[in-house]
């Protein structure tokens, strides 16, 4: 999928929440037509045409992260008054006192219109809720990082052949990581080894 249709989710007044793959490069006329429900979103940078219309009727929506070369065509879009634009370019290099990316608490917008915009707040109300529990499924030898991610992460080995995972940024005592492996698809998850070929990691915010 490319692109988000015209009308794709018309009066779907239920919808709190959505994440737009990064493939996606065009959004169509009143694709959020009527979301009611819908408080934040953020366009990937792919994204580079947003019809008329397209949130015509979200009236809860407060919050739109959208790239920089979309920066200017917004008015277009019916956002309700309340809503906020702000470019990825804002976002960029900006962290917390504990070094958490702002990128990354607002993937949660829903959260941070709780906190009142605390991202150290927000930071706690997800870890409470579970909503930042990741888990991802990597290939032994690959380096996964992925460009619309905020923490990127690969699977290392240590002069042991044990493998370990890395982080960027690296968070240290701000999150907690479980790796766990197999040796083959069909096997099940367990600590890894040396023989590891597949891995998952598990973040979490620590208690």
């Amino acid at each position: 999928m490319t692109s988000i249709g015209s009308y794709a989710f018309y009066g779907c007044a239920h919808l709190t929440s959505i994440t737009i793959p990064a493939n996606v490069t065009s959004i169509g006329y009143g694709a959020f037509f009527g979301c009611t429900g819908l408080t934040s979103i953020t366009i990937p940078d792919s994204v580079t045409s947003i019809g008329y219309d397209a949130f015509s009727g979200c009236s809860d929506l407060t919050r739109i992260v959208i790239p920089d070369n979309l920066s200017g065509k917004e008015q277009n879009w019916s956002l309700p008054d309340k809503c906020t634009v702000i470019l990825r370019s804002e976002l960029v290099g900006k962290q917390t006192e504990d070094g958490v990316p702002y990128e990354w608490f607002y993937n949660y917008g829903p959260v941070l219109d709780e906190a009142g915009d605390d991202c150290e707040a927000a930071g706690k109300l997800v870890a409470a809720n579970g909503v930042n529990k990741v888990w991802e499924c990597y290939v032994a030898g690959l380096d996964p990082t992925r460009t619309t991610d905020q923490l990127l992460s690969k699977i290392v080995f240590d002069e042991n052949g044990a493998p370990k995972v890395e982080w960027t940024p690296d968070l240290g005592d701000a999150r907690d990581y479980i790796v766990e492996g197999k040796e083959s698809l069909s096997d099940g998850w367990g600590p890894t080894n040396a023989n590891s070929r597949f891995f998952r990691v598990k973040v979490g915010m620590p208690e």
